[in-house]
Protein backbone atom coordinates (compact mmCIF):
# COMPACT_ATOMS: atom_id res chain seq x y z
CA UNK A 1 0.00 0.00 0.00
CA UNK A 2 1.68 3.52 -1.06
CA UNK A 3 0.98 6.87 0.56
CA UNK A 4 -1.93 7.90 -1.57
CA UNK A 5 -3.72 4.87 -0.98
CA UNK A 6 -3.41 4.83 2.88
CA UNK A 7 -4.57 8.31 2.86
CA UNK A 8 -7.58 7.50 0.88
CA UNK A 9 -8.92 4.93 3.13
CA UNK A 10 -9.03 7.01 6.15
CA UNK A 11 -10.94 9.52 3.72
CA UNK A 12 -13.47 6.36 2.82
CA UNK A 13 -14.17 5.69 5.99
CA UNK A 14 -14.96 9.13 7.05
CA UNK A 15 -16.78 9.34 4.27
CA UNK A 16 -18.99 5.96 4.98
CA UNK A 17 -17.77 4.86 1.76
CA UNK A 18 -15.41 1.62 2.92
CA UNK A 19 -16.12 -1.80 2.27
CA UNK A 20 -17.70 -4.17 4.58
CA UNK A 21 -14.60 -5.66 5.32
CA UNK A 22 -12.42 -2.78 5.46
CA UNK A 23 -15.18 -1.81 8.28
CA UNK A 24 -15.06 -4.47 9.92
CA UNK A 25 -11.48 -4.94 10.13
CA UNK A 26 -11.61 -0.92 11.48
CA UNK A 27 -13.98 -2.05 14.18
CA UNK A 28 -11.58 -4.72 15.37
CA UNK A 29 -8.60 -2.34 16.27
CA UNK A 30 -11.38 -0.36 17.75
CA UNK A 31 -10.76 -1.15 21.21
CA UNK A 32 -7.06 0.43 21.10
CA UNK A 33 -8.08 4.00 21.20
CA UNK A 34 -8.79 4.04 24.80
CA UNK A 35 -6.33 6.67 25.37
CA UNK A 36 -7.70 10.01 26.59
CA UNK A 37 -4.43 12.11 25.95
CA UNK A 38 -6.17 12.03 22.46
CA UNK A 39 -8.29 15.14 24.06
CA UNK A 40 -8.47 16.92 22.32
CA UNK A 41 -7.38 16.34 18.82
CA UNK A 42 -7.23 19.08 15.98
CA UNK A 43 -6.91 18.52 12.21
CA UNK A 44 -3.05 19.53 12.69
CA UNK A 45 -2.79 16.80 15.37
CA UNK A 46 -4.29 14.19 12.70
CA UNK A 47 -1.64 14.98 9.93
CA UNK A 48 1.27 14.59 12.27
CA UNK A 49 -0.22 11.01 13.83
CA UNK A 50 -0.94 10.23 10.00
CA UNK A 51 2.50 11.11 9.22
CA UNK A 52 4.51 9.03 12.21
CA UNK A 53 2.44 6.13 11.66
CA UNK A 54 3.17 5.76 7.89
CA UNK A 55 6.46 6.05 9.03
CA UNK A 56 6.15 3.07 11.19
CA UNK A 57 4.37 1.25 7.92
CA UNK A 58 7.97 2.26 6.35
CA UNK A 59 10.00 0.90 9.02
CA UNK A 60 8.54 -2.61 9.41
CA UNK A 61 8.86 -3.03 5.55
CA UNK A 62 12.60 -2.04 5.66
CA UNK A 63 13.14 -4.66 8.54
CA UNK A 64 11.57 -7.24 6.74
CA UNK A 65 13.68 -6.78 3.57
CA UNK A 66 16.85 -6.96 5.82
CA UNK A 67 15.42 -9.84 7.75
CA UNK A 68 16.67 -13.43 6.85
CA UNK A 69 14.47 -15.89 4.29
CA UNK A 70 13.61 -18.27 7.10
CA UNK A 71 12.07 -14.91 9.52
CA UNK A 72 10.33 -13.20 6.22
CA UNK A 73 6.77 -15.34 6.33
CA UNK A 74 6.82 -14.06 9.81
CA UNK A 75 7.83 -10.36 8.99
CA UNK A 76 5.13 -10.41 6.30
CA UNK A 77 2.69 -11.26 8.76
CA UNK A 78 3.63 -8.98 11.43
CA UNK A 79 3.64 -6.31 8.64
CA UNK A 80 -0.20 -6.75 8.13
CA UNK A 81 -0.68 -6.91 11.45
CA UNK A 82 0.87 -3.81 12.06
CA UNK A 83 -0.54 -1.86 9.14
CA UNK A 84 -4.19 -3.39 10.34
CA UNK A 85 -3.42 -2.00 13.73
CA UNK A 86 -2.17 1.71 12.18
CA UNK A 87 -4.74 1.48 9.55
CA UNK A 88 -7.38 1.26 12.66
CA UNK A 89 -6.39 3.98 14.97
CA UNK A 90 -6.01 6.58 12.32
CA UNK A 91 -9.23 5.48 10.83
CA UNK A 92 -11.11 5.73 13.98
CA UNK A 93 -9.51 8.93 15.25
CA UNK A 94 -10.61 10.44 12.36
CA UNK A 95 -14.08 9.25 12.49
CA UNK A 96 -14.55 10.40 15.90
CA UNK A 97 -12.40 13.76 15.96
CA UNK A 98 -13.53 15.01 13.29
CA UNK A 99 -17.40 16.76 12.75
CA UNK A 100 -19.15 13.74 12.47
CA UNK A 101 -21.84 13.75 9.09
CA UNK A 102 -24.69 11.72 10.80
CA UNK A 103 -28.09 14.72 11.00
CA UNK A 104 -29.27 15.82 14.53
CA UNK A 105 -32.08 17.63 13.52
CA UNK A 106 -34.19 14.84 14.80
CA UNK A 107 -32.77 15.30 18.24
CA UNK A 108 -32.31 18.72 18.30
CA UNK A 109 -36.24 19.15 18.07
CA UNK A 110 -37.35 16.69 20.32
CA UNK A 111 -34.79 18.50 22.96
CA UNK A 112 -35.90 21.54 22.19
CA UNK A 113 -39.94 21.02 22.49
CA UNK A 114 -39.14 19.98 25.95
CA UNK A 115 -37.63 23.62 26.52
CA UNK A 116 -34.30 22.70 26.79
CA UNK A 117 -31.20 24.60 25.78
CA UNK A 118 -29.23 22.42 22.38
CA UNK A 119 -25.78 22.77 21.76
CA UNK A 120 -24.36 21.29 18.87
CA UNK A 121 -20.33 21.18 18.41
CA UNK A 122 -19.70 22.31 14.71
CA UNK A 123 -16.22 23.00 14.77
CA UNK A 124 -13.27 20.70 14.68
CA UNK A 125 -12.05 21.40 17.91
CA UNK A 126 -13.54 20.16 21.25
CA UNK A 127 -15.86 22.26 22.61
CA UNK A 128 -16.38 22.75 26.62
CA UNK A 129 -19.84 23.49 28.01
CA UNK A 130 -19.90 24.70 31.36
CA UNK A 131 -23.22 23.65 33.03
CA UNK A 132 -25.04 25.73 36.29
CA UNK A 133 -23.66 22.72 38.72
CA UNK A 134 -20.10 23.83 37.63
CA UNK A 135 -20.50 20.22 36.34
CA UNK A 136 -18.23 20.47 32.92
CA UNK A 137 -18.36 18.56 29.15
CA UNK A 138 -15.97 18.63 26.43
CA UNK A 139 -18.62 18.23 23.44
CA UNK A 140 -16.37 16.05 20.25
CA UNK A 141 -16.50 17.28 17.09
CA UNK A 142 -20.01 16.79 15.67
CA UNK A 143 -21.72 15.67 19.24
CA UNK A 144 -24.51 17.24 20.92
CA UNK A 145 -26.19 18.05 23.94
CA UNK A 146 -29.64 19.16 25.46
CA UNK A 147 -29.99 20.56 29.36
CA UNK A 148 -32.31 22.45 31.35
CA UNK A 149 -31.03 26.32 32.10
CA UNK A 150 -31.72 24.77 35.60
CA UNK A 151 -31.20 21.78 36.99
CA UNK A 152 -34.36 20.17 39.43
CA UNK A 153 -33.67 19.75 42.98
CA UNK A 154 -33.37 16.33 43.63
CA UNK A 155 -31.43 15.61 39.75
CA UNK A 156 -29.71 16.89 37.10
CA UNK A 157 -30.24 15.33 33.69
CA UNK A 158 -28.72 15.89 30.22
CA UNK A 159 -29.30 14.12 26.80
CA UNK A 160 -26.31 13.40 24.71
CA UNK A 161 -25.86 12.56 20.86
CA UNK A 162 -22.39 11.61 19.97
CA UNK A 163 -18.80 11.33 21.66
CA UNK A 164 -18.43 13.23 25.07
CA UNK A 165 -15.90 13.57 28.46
CA UNK A 166 -18.05 15.02 31.21
CA UNK A 167 -16.46 15.81 34.63
CA UNK A 168 -19.45 16.21 37.07
CA UNK A 169 -19.34 18.31 40.04
CA UNK A 170 -19.93 15.64 44.06
CA UNK A 171 -23.42 16.43 44.82
CA UNK A 172 -24.80 13.28 46.25
CA UNK A 173 -28.62 14.84 46.69
CA UNK A 174 -28.93 15.82 43.22
CA UNK A 175 -27.44 12.46 41.29
CA UNK A 176 -26.64 13.46 37.69
CA UNK A 177 -28.31 11.59 34.37
CA UNK A 178 -26.80 11.27 31.10
CA UNK A 179 -29.76 9.75 28.27
CA UNK A 180 -27.75 8.75 25.48
CA UNK A 181 -30.49 6.88 23.20
CA UNK A 182 -31.21 3.38 24.96
CA UNK A 183 -28.91 3.99 27.98
CA UNK A 184 -28.79 5.78 31.22
CA UNK A 185 -25.79 6.64 32.60
CA UNK A 186 -25.85 7.65 36.54
CA UNK A 187 -23.03 9.60 38.69
CA UNK A 188 -23.08 11.20 41.53
CA UNK A 189 -19.36 13.21 41.02
CA UNK A 190 -16.95 11.72 38.77
CA UNK A 191 -15.31 11.88 35.06
CA UNK A 192 -15.91 9.29 32.13
CA UNK A 193 -16.31 9.20 28.46
CA UNK A 194 -19.69 8.10 26.86
CA UNK A 195 -18.86 7.21 22.72
CA UNK A 196 -21.08 6.18 20.51
CA UNK A 197 -19.97 4.17 17.25
CA UNK A 198 -23.17 1.94 15.24
CA UNK A 199 -25.31 -0.49 17.21
CA UNK A 200 -22.89 0.06 20.87
CA UNK A 201 -22.44 2.95 23.30
CA UNK A 202 -19.52 2.78 25.45
CA UNK A 203 -19.11 4.63 28.54
CA UNK A 204 -15.45 4.47 30.14
CA UNK A 205 -14.47 5.71 33.74
CA UNK A 206 -11.69 7.61 34.63
CA UNK A 207 -12.83 8.38 38.37
CA UNK A 208 -15.64 7.42 40.71
CA UNK A 209 -18.47 5.06 40.09
CA UNK A 210 -20.89 5.11 37.69
CA UNK A 211 -24.09 3.06 37.34
CA UNK A 212 -25.34 2.17 33.40
CA UNK A 213 -29.04 0.89 32.37
CA UNK A 214 -31.16 0.65 29.91
CA UNK A 215 -33.49 3.60 29.36
CA UNK A 216 -37.14 1.69 29.51
CA UNK A 217 -39.51 4.83 30.96
CA UNK A 218 -42.10 1.68 30.64
CA UNK A 219 -40.67 -0.54 33.64
CA UNK A 220 -38.81 0.68 36.45
CA UNK A 221 -37.58 -1.93 37.78
CA UNK A 222 -35.75 -2.96 34.21
CA UNK A 223 -33.97 0.17 34.54
CA UNK A 224 -32.01 -0.78 37.69
CA UNK A 225 -31.52 -4.80 36.96
CA UNK A 226 -30.50 -4.41 33.41
CA UNK A 227 -27.62 -3.07 33.48
CA UNK A 228 -23.80 -2.62 35.55
CA UNK A 229 -21.95 -0.67 37.99
CA UNK A 230 -18.29 0.19 36.60
CA UNK A 231 -15.36 1.69 38.42
CA UNK A 232 -12.02 3.45 37.53
CA UNK A 233 -10.19 1.54 34.11
CA UNK A 234 -13.60 -0.43 33.69
CA UNK A 235 -15.57 0.23 30.94
CA UNK A 236 -18.81 -0.92 29.62
CA UNK A 237 -20.21 -1.54 25.84
CA UNK A 238 -24.12 -1.73 25.39
CA UNK A 239 -25.13 -3.75 22.05
CA UNK A 240 -28.16 -2.07 21.26
CA UNK A 241 -29.21 -5.04 18.75
CA UNK A 242 -29.50 -7.65 21.91
CA UNK A 243 -29.18 -5.34 24.81
CA UNK A 244 -26.48 -6.56 26.41
CA UNK A 245 -24.08 -5.07 28.60
CA UNK A 246 -21.05 -6.11 28.27
CA UNK A 247 -17.87 -5.29 31.00
CA UNK A 248 -13.95 -5.07 30.23
CA UNK A 249 -10.83 -3.20 31.10
CA UNK A 250 -10.11 -0.54 29.37
CA UNK A 251 -6.96 -0.33 26.68
CA UNK A 252 -4.56 1.94 28.75
CA UNK A 253 -5.74 1.62 32.35
CA UNK A 254 -4.18 4.71 34.65
CA UNK A 255 -3.32 5.16 38.26
CA UNK A 256 -6.13 5.39 39.87
CA UNK A 257 -6.50 8.12 42.96
CA UNK A 258 -8.80 8.77 45.75
CA UNK A 259 -9.93 12.15 46.78
CA UNK A 260 -7.13 12.30 49.31
CA UNK A 261 -4.74 14.74 48.49
CA UNK A 262 -1.50 13.18 50.21
CA UNK A 263 -2.17 10.29 48.60
CA UNK A 264 1.57 9.03 46.54
CA UNK A 265 2.28 7.48 43.44
CA UNK A 266 3.91 4.18 44.29
CA UNK A 267 7.44 3.75 42.68
CA UNK A 268 7.56 0.30 40.93
CA UNK A 269 11.26 -0.48 41.83
CA UNK A 270 12.02 -3.59 43.67
CA UNK A 271 15.31 -5.67 44.77
CA UNK A 272 14.46 -9.46 45.20
CA UNK A 273 10.54 -8.57 46.01
CA UNK A 274 8.35 -11.64 46.32
CA UNK A 275 5.80 -11.54 43.05
CA UNK A 276 3.12 -11.23 45.54
CA UNK A 277 3.94 -7.78 46.85
CA UNK A 278 4.15 -6.58 43.12
CA UNK A 279 0.87 -7.61 42.47
CA UNK A 280 -0.88 -5.88 45.30
CA UNK A 281 0.84 -2.99 44.27
CA UNK A 282 -0.13 -3.27 41.24
CA UNK A 283 -3.69 -3.97 42.26
CA UNK A 284 -3.82 -0.68 45.10
CA UNK A 285 -2.20 1.40 42.28
CA UNK A 286 -4.63 0.60 39.06
CA UNK A 287 -8.02 -0.54 40.84
CA UNK A 288 -7.61 -3.49 39.27
CA UNK A 289 -7.74 -7.24 40.91
CA UNK A 290 -5.13 -9.44 39.91
CA UNK A 291 -5.43 -13.46 40.46
CA UNK A 292 -2.75 -15.94 40.30
CA UNK A 293 -4.02 -19.28 38.87
CA UNK A 294 -0.85 -21.24 40.58
CA UNK A 295 -0.29 -19.61 44.50
CA UNK A 296 3.73 -20.86 43.49
CA UNK A 297 3.62 -17.67 41.53
CA UNK A 298 3.43 -15.86 44.64
CA UNK A 299 6.65 -17.66 45.91
CA UNK A 300 8.72 -15.87 42.99
CA UNK A 301 11.07 -12.71 43.26
CA UNK A 302 11.44 -9.59 41.00
CA UNK A 303 14.09 -7.52 40.62
CA UNK A 304 14.04 -3.71 37.95
CA UNK A 305 12.09 -0.55 38.13
CA UNK A 306 9.03 -0.55 36.32
CA UNK A 307 7.62 2.87 37.37
CA UNK A 308 8.13 4.11 33.63
CA UNK A 309 5.93 1.72 32.23
CA UNK A 310 1.79 1.48 30.75
CA UNK A 311 0.49 -1.19 33.55
CA UNK A 312 0.56 -3.88 30.49
CA UNK A 313 4.35 -3.13 30.08
CA UNK A 314 4.49 -3.85 34.30
CA UNK A 315 3.20 -7.11 33.59
CA UNK A 316 4.82 -7.88 30.18
CA UNK A 317 8.20 -7.13 32.20
CA UNK A 318 7.31 -9.36 35.54
CA UNK A 319 6.30 -12.19 33.41
CA UNK A 320 9.48 -12.25 31.50
CA UNK A 321 11.06 -12.65 34.35
CA UNK A 322 9.22 -15.17 36.44
CA UNK A 323 8.24 -17.33 33.18
CA UNK A 324 4.92 -16.69 33.36
CA UNK A 325 1.97 -15.08 31.03
CA UNK A 326 -1.43 -13.32 31.78
CA UNK A 327 -4.69 -12.59 30.00
CA UNK A 328 -7.71 -10.13 30.50
CA UNK A 329 -10.70 -11.80 31.35
CA UNK A 330 -13.74 -9.38 31.60
CA UNK A 331 -12.48 -6.56 34.33
CA UNK A 332 -9.97 -8.81 35.94
CA UNK A 333 -5.78 -10.01 35.02
CA UNK A 334 -5.59 -13.09 35.61
CA UNK A 335 -1.54 -14.76 35.50
CA UNK A 336 -0.53 -18.25 34.92
CA UNK A 337 2.82 -20.11 35.21
CA UNK A 338 4.61 -23.21 37.13
CA UNK A 339 5.53 -20.31 39.39
CA UNK A 340 8.49 -21.03 42.09
CA UNK A 341 9.57 -23.59 45.22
Amino acid sequence: MNRQAFHQLLKKYVDGKCSAEEKQLIDQWYQLLDDHSLLPVTEADMNSIEERLWNKIQKKISEQKKAPANRVRLLTIAKFAVAAIIIGIIACSVYYYFPAKKHTSEFAESTTQKGLEFIKNETSAIKKVLLEDSSVVHLQPGASIAFPKKFAADKREVFLDGVAYFKVSKNAERPFYVYDDNIVTQVLGTSFIIKKVDNKIEVDVLTGRVAVYENDHSNKQAEKTNGVVITPNQKVTYYTNNRQFVTALVENPVPVFTTNKKEKVIKFSYDDALVQQVLDDLQQQYNIQIIVENDKINHCFFTGDITEQSLYNKLDLLCQAIQANYEIRGTTIVINGKGCE
